[in-house]
């Protein structure tokens, strides 16, 4: 027969010491009164610090007599399996008046599937233009790549190309800067509208 005891010292102001000591419950089995077994396959679960948890709950019964409501104390212990843990009480709880709630880190379930916890994985991300156009690239993009490809060119050029290439360079980074002029005064007229509405 296993136990859960609950010990508690109280210290009043002269240092006089009381002690409360507590039978949370027995574990015993009485198969008269056995509830359904847990279902190893699908296994009840439970959010702990954010995390959810599947968990093997043990019962354990016929503890003190509880002085509210003159009933024994009942004790769920829930066995949570993680690899690392060594037989550890996480927390003990009161669920309601001399009902407590014992959550014990192990790793003994963790042979199990079913309490193995499932390791989320980060799912790829894929993504495409949904433009029909040849470039679905920004134009002020384009720009950029334009500008260090032709900048890396005129640097490292030998040939007699290099002017050329220059003037063609120019011509392209002032209309796209004139694109982009455009738009922000768009932009900007719009938003004047706007304000004159209200």
């Amino acid at each position: 027969m296993y136990l859960l005891i609950r010990y508690h010292e109280e210290k009043d102001i002269r240092g006089v010491g009381r002690t409360a000591e507590y039978y949370l419950g027995n574990l015993h089995v009485d198969y008269s009164t056995l509830s359904a077994p847990v279902n190893h396959d699908n296994p009840p679960k439970r959010v702990i610090d954010g995390e959810e948890y599947a968990y093997y709950p043990v019962l354990y019964s016929q503890g003190t007599t509880c002085d509210i409501t003159g009933k024994p104390r009942t004790t769920t212990v829930m066995y949570i399996c993680v690899e690392s843990a060594r037989n550890q009480i996480h927390s003990l709880s009161e669920v309601s008046s001399c009902n407590y709630e014992v959550i014990v880190l192990t790793y003994a379930l963790c042979s199990h599937p079913s309490y193995k916890r499932k390791v989320k994985e980060n799912q790829e991300i894929v993504c495409y233009s949904t433009h029909d156009t040849e470039h679905a690239k920004p134009t002020s993009l384009l720009a950029m790549e334009d500008y260090h490809e032709n900048t890396f060119k005129r640097e490292y050029s030998l040939g007699p190309e290099k002017p050329a290439a220059d003037i063609e360079h120019i011509e392209r980074v002032e209309k796209a800067i004139e694109q982009m002029q455009q738009q922000f005064e768009n932009k900007e007229k719009m938003l004047k509208l706007a304000g004159q509405k209200k």
